[in-house]
């Protein structure tokens, strides 16, 4: 695995992710060439790979990928941060001018789990570089708790002037700033950071999960107190592995062993119902009761499955779920990757490619799953 992440993986998003107009690529073309047709550079894709790019870096030593990370995370800080009213923009056309200047907390999520893992490559690096990334944090943790929460969470979105926007309730941003926290006090080290992560968990244990079947359900109504009308059937598997690794994750860093009950009701609503036993892979959509809605597969849930299952091995001690995460990754790897490096994004239920662009957003999911397996194989 290291010798994939280092000969093939990183060298593929330093030549192929980084764009000459500022930041990285949102998406790629089959023929690898930057795909501009959406006239859009989301601030979340400068994150991410920002992220992956300073993992890059200290698994290789290679400077070049420190380069890439620092100037990513520059980049983001000068081109999307509203000194005025605070918060980062959405996104920016090609021309990097303002797009949607809408906040979302998904990327508010992503640039505070980006800066921890940043903090920790660099923080024993020549100068005070960390100290600046400390004080980004801070400012974007206190922008969060002053305009995104609320009574219940958090906001999802907010519109230019920082006004709440009416929406479902989504769990998703949810789930990504508990990663965020949980990041920032593994590596900060900072007790807050879990105190709202606490917060968070009981928010997902009293609301956002299914308590039948333990499926972690998408959309709900404005207090939480009913799955939203239209759009509350909704399951994706990938997010029910994505809240278990994270539950157990929680239960590491806080010795809070009453969240592993939930977490193993969502990793085994997943494998129950997303696991594809005819072709292998997961279903993109469930509904509460475990039908599928959606037979096609992404590739993320994939990852998520093979980040999950670790992570139940590594509570239980049972070896089939560590054979269960050597067979996701097998299938990773022989029906996902083609070997310029690129992936087969989409797939039918029968596995038939489908892949039309290539989000640079993945590359977060993957390095993400290879990491976890590597280094508790």
């Amino acid at each position: 695995m290291k010798t994939f992440l280092k000969d093939t993986f990183f060298p593929f998003w330093l030549k192929h992710g980084v764009d000459e107009l500022g930041g990285f690529q949102e998406r790629l073309k089959l023929d690898l060439t930057p795909y501009r047709e959406e006239n859009k550079k989301r601030v979340l894709v400068q994150f991410r790979q920002s992220f992956v790019f300073a993992r890059a870096y200290q698994l290789t030593n290679d400077s070049s990928y420190a380069d890439a990370a620092r100037r990513g995370l520059q980049f983001a800080f000068e081109s999307y941060w509203d000194s005025d009213k605070g918060g980062f923009l959405h996104a920016l056309d090609i021309h990097l001018k303002p797009l949607i200047s809408n906040r979302n907390l998904y990327d508010h999520a992503f640039a505070l789990f980006a800066m921890a893992h940043i903090y920790d490559v660099f923080k024993n690096e020549e100068g005070e570089e960390h100290l600046e990334i400390l004080s980004w944090i801070n400012k974007v943790s206190t922008y969060i708790d002053e305009k995104f929460k609320c009574d219940r969470g958090y906001y999802e979105y907010l519109d230019a002037n920082n006004l709440a926007l009416t929406n479902p309730r989504e769990q998703n941003p949810h789930m990504h700033l508990l990663e965020g926290y949980l990041a920032l006090y593994e590596f900060v080290g900072d007790q807050t950071y879990l105190d709202k992560a606490s917060e968070l968990v009981t928010l997902f244990c009293t609301y956002m999960q299914e308590p039948k079947l333990g499926g972690v359900v998408e959309f709900f109504s404005s207090d939480w107190s009913t799955y939203d009308e239209k759009l509350g059937d909704k399951i994706e598997p990938g997010h029910c592995f994505e809240w278990a690794w994270l539950l157990m994750e929680f239960s590491r860093l806080s010795n809070r062993s009453d969240v592993i009950q939930a977490a193993k009701k969502a990793y085994e609503f997943g494998v129950r119902f997303g696991y594809d036993q005819a072709f292998g892979g997961y279903f993109n959509e469930v509904n509460r009761l475990g039908e599928v809605s959606n037979e096609k597969k992404r590739i993320w849930p994939e990852t998520e499955a093979i980040k999950a299952h670790v992570s139940m091995y590594k509570n239980t001690g049972n070896i089939s779920y560590k054979e269960m995460a050597q067979r996701d990754l097998d299938f990773l790897l022989k029906n996902r990757l083609n070997e310029n490096g690129s992936w087969k994004e989409h797939l039918s239920r029968e596995l038939e490619d489908q892949t039309d662009v290539h989000p640079s957003t993945t590359a977060y999911h993957l390095l993400m799953a290879f990491l976890e397996f590597e280094k508790n194989s």
